[in-house]
C-alpha cells in the first residue's frame, strides 16, 4: 500500500516543477526527495519520471498517476474532515433554556464532568422548548413547568426566586419584602436576554418603567458604578456571591417571583443524555 506521505512529496514535486523547489517547500533535503521518488516507482512497479540528466520529468505513467493521487490526497483531507466533524456532532449537546440561571449551572456541570463535549446554548421564553426537543432541535431542555409527554423523561432541577436590588435610599430599601405592585413607580434595569423572566416582568411592571440592558449600553454601566440603578437579582446568586455592601437586596412575594425548573431529554436519548442529567441534579 502506497503511504500518504509519498503522495503528498509526489504531488508537490510536480506542482513546483523540479526536485529542488519541491524539497525547500517540503523542507526535505534534494537526495531524501529523490529517494522518496525512486520509492514510488518502486511501490507502482513501473517508471513514473524520465530522467534527463540532473532531471527528473513526468511520463504518461506518471501523469495518470498524478491524477489519482491527487484525488487520493482529497479524499484523505475530506475523510478526515468528516470523520472529526461527525465526533463533533456526537460529542455536542444543544441545550434549550427559559432562563440564564439554571443554564449556566447545567453548562458548568456539563463542562466539569464531561469535559470533551461542546454545548451549544439557547435561551427563550419557553414557548417553543418542547416542541424544540421532540423535533431534535435540543437534546436537553431546561422549563419552568414539567413537560406531560410520555416520550420525554424529566427530572426536578432547582429553585430560583427573585429579589430586587436596591439602593440604601431607596424608599423600599428597609422592607422585609416587596411586591411587583410596590415597584410599579420605580424604573427597572432588566437583561436583554433572560428568557421567560422578561414576559413575567412585563406582565407586573410597566412598560415605560423597565429599562432593558445592553452590554454595550455606557450610560447604564455609569449607572451600576454610581450605585444608583434598581435591578432583579437571584437568591441563588446571593447564596454564592453575597450582596454588594452599599446595596439592599429584598425579597419579592408574589408567586411569579418563585420558579421551579425541570432538565429534560427524549426518553429514546436517556442513555446518551439522562447521566448528564443526574450528575447536574446530583451536584445542587
Amino acid at each position: 500500500m502506497i503511504e500518504i506521505y509519498l503522495l503528498e512529496q509526489f504531488v508537490a514535486f510536480a506542482e513546483k516543477g523540479s526536485l529542488l523547489k519541491a524539497s525547500l517547500e517540503l523542507h526535505l533535503s534534494q537526495p531524501a526527495l529523490s529517494r522518496s521518488m525512486k520509492k514510488l516507482e518502486d511501490e507502482f512497479g513501473v517508471l513514473l519520471f524520465d530522467r534527463n540528466r540532473s532531471k527528473l520529468t513526468l511520463n504518461k505513467n506518471g501523469e495518470l498517476a498524478l491524477e489519482y493521487a491527487k484525488k487520493i490526497l482529497s479524499l484523505n483531507r475530506e475523510m478526515t474532515e468528516e470523520v472529526v466533524l461527525n465526533d463533533r456532532k456526537n460529542r455536542t449537546v444543544s441545550i434549550g433554556s427559559c432562563a440564564p440561571l439554571p443554564l449556566r449551572k447545567l453548562i458548568g456541570d456539563i463542562q466539569k464532568q464531561y469535559p470533551e463535549w461542546t454545548v451549544d446554548s439557547v435561551i427563550t421564553d419557553g414557548c417553543d422548548l418542547v416542541d424544540g426537543l421532540k423535533e431534535k432541535k435540543y437534546q436537553i431542555i431546561i422549563t419552568q413547568k414539567m413537560p406531560e409527554d410520555r416520550s420525554i423523561i424529566t427530572l426536578r432541577y432547582l429553585k430560583e426566586s427573585l429579589l430586587v436590588s436596591l439602593p440604601k435610599d431607596h424608599p423600599l430599601a428597609g422592607r422585609d419584602k416587596v411586591s411587583f405592585e410596590e415597584l410599579r413607580e420605580t424604573e427597572i434595569l432588566i437583561p436583554d436576554n433572560i428568557g421567560m423572566w422578561s414576559r413575567i416582568l412585563e406582565s407586573h411592571l410597566p412598560k415605560e418603567k423597565i429599562i432593558f440592558q445592553k452590554p454595550t449600553d455606557l450610560s447604564i454601566e455609569i449607572l451600576y458604578i454610581m450605585n444608583r440603578c434598581t435591578y432583579f437579582i437571584s437568591d441563588r446568586s446571593v447564596k454564592l456571591l453575597g450582596v454588594d455592601s452599599n446595596r439592599i437586596a429584598v425579597p419579592l412575594e408574589d408567586e411569579d417571583a418563585k420558579v421551579e425548573y425541570y432538565i429534560s431529554c427524549l426518553a429514546s436519548q436517556k442513555s446518551k443524555f439522562g447521566d448528564m442529567m443526574n450528575y447536574s441534579k446530583s451536584v445542587i
